[in-house]
């Protein structure tokens, strides 16, 4: 597990700076502006296209020469205060992070510095991922996922983007750890914890909600303990007493202001449109426009229909089933324009869906043909067709004779469970060995060309 820790902070702390490109996603210095103003003056300043700021001027701020690469802009930056966009606590994290360092202007706050948090935060995320399948289905399962996660191309450089989202996924995770604390072991203490942590993801962004909707359908459907409704009304009031700090904090800047903005940020347009659903599954945008296509995020989507309509499914499905679906809610209702972004949360439970199907000893002949997804995928983008063409005659027969053979085994009910231990981890090897390939062929120039 530390060595898995080591690989996922080395891949994304590789190149973190400049890939994404800088200017991509205005939220990331917008974020930060809000922390550092706060820090200096104690009013939060940052860049809104929200209706409602009395005080906006537009203002050319040349942060990371944005002006003059190719994802640079030409109009100037919308700069209001004071501002409520969001909850305070991501700023305040990036944002304090790059005054301690030294960082007195909006112009200091390059991507160098303000993205540094952000790559810690990955590394948490993926370290919680893992203890949370341990927790859930055993030590093989979460080193497996820790693995997948950990060197997905799309997760890593995803990872990186100072967005709340990114935030969420590792209190999401903590959500879900004291969740299946308190649907294994029957401690109510645990099921408080969860409630606590899912008021503390609603200072980063109101669509946190989702943690208490999971928290709440657990409690109620799940755990199998007396004095439910006492639990779900004291767990509520923890959430709340939370919560309510965002309020607490706006009230005290500008109580006018803040309840505005807040009116006008719930009637946005509702961008997503009638085809969420497929773009959901069938995209995996890290920005507005930018994808990173690994084929792990349709692998995952396709374990997760699988892992949640099994004939026996354990509390352990169950639980990530109610998160996933409580996000996708809230994601529905919420929904603005298609950003790569919002689709963050999703991921950890389907990589957690993903691993527990990998690791299923009676069915290899599965194992085999889901992975062929992201390796099929990976390859043909690492080799050419003249250096694939040197190796077509192994792939056109192996795989064929490889399906066959484990088709073969499970309509026969024949069980090698030393030969799917080797055949398991060798897969995984591989996928690993193809992730860090790609992740590393990813370059400057070559990121404007994956569009």
């Amino acid at each position: 597990m530390g060595l898995v820790l080591v690989l996922s902070f080395w891949l994304r702390n590789d190149k973190y700076e400049s890939i994404p490109s800088p200017g991509e996603s205005l939220d990331e210095y917008s974020y930060s502006w809000v922390g550092m103003s706060l820090i200096e003056t104690g009013v939060p300043i940052g860049i809104s296209g929200i209706d409602g700021y009395e005080d906006s001027s537009l203002e050319y701020i040349n942060v990371d020469r944005i002006y003059q690469k190719a994802s640079g802009r030409a109009t100037p930056l919308t700069i209001s205060k004071p501002w409520f966009d969001h909850p305070p606590l991501l700023g305040l994290m990036t944002g304090g992070y790059a005054y301690l360092k030294g960082a007195r202007s909006f112009e200091e706050a390059s991507t160098f510095l303000i993205r540094k948090p952000m790559v810690i935060v990955g590394v948490i995320s993926v370290l919680l991922v893992m203890v949370l399948g341990w927790l859930m289905f055993g030590y093989e399962i979460g080193l497996v996922v820790g693995i997948l996660y950990g060197s997905s191309p799309v997760v890593v450089i995803s990872s990186r983007m100072i967005q709340a989202e990114n935030a969420l996924v590792p209190i999401s995770l903590m959500v879900l750890i004291f969740l299946g604390l308190f649907l294994k072991y029957k401690n109510k203490k645990a099921a408080y914890w969860a409630f606590a942590w899912a008021g503390v993801a609603m200072l980063f962004k109101v669509s946190g909600v989702y943690m208490v909707l999971a928290c709440i359908l657990s409690v109620m459907f799940l755990g199998k303990v007396d004095g439910k409704i006492k639990l779900l009304f004291e767990g509520l009031l923890i959430s709340l007493a939370i919560a309510i700090l965002f309020v607490i904090y706006g009230v005290a800047i500008d109580a006018d202001m803040f309840f505005r903005i807040l009116g006008s940020n719930g009637n946005r347009f509702y961008g997503i449109g009638p085809g969420l659903f497929f773009n959901l599954i069938s995209q995996s945008k890290i920005t507005g426009l930018v994808s990173v296509t690994d084929g792990w995020i349709l692998t995952g989507w396709i374990a997760s229909l699988i892992g949640m309509f099994e004939k026996k499914i354990g509390w352990e499905k169950k639980l990530l089933g109610v998160m996933l679906l409580s996000y996708l809610s809230v994601f529905t209702f919420f929904g603005s324009e298609f950003y790569g972004w919002y689709t963050f949360p999703f991921w950890p439970l389907l990589f957690l869906f993903l691993a527990s199907l990998l690791t299923k000893r009676k069915d290899m002949f599965g194992v085999v043909l889901i992975l062929l997804i992201p390796i099929g995928f990976l390859m043909s983008r690492l080799w050419s067709g003249e250096e694939f063409a040197k190796v077509a005659m192994l792939w056109r027969v192996g795989i064929p004779a490889m399906l066959i053979g484990f088709l073969a085994m499970r309509l026969l009910k024949i069980e090698n469970k030393r030969l799917s231990w080797i055949l398991r981890w060798s897969l995984v090897g591989v996928v690993l060995f193809l992730n860090i390939s790609f992740l590393r062929g990813i370059t400057i120039d070559s990121w404007y060309t994956m569009w």
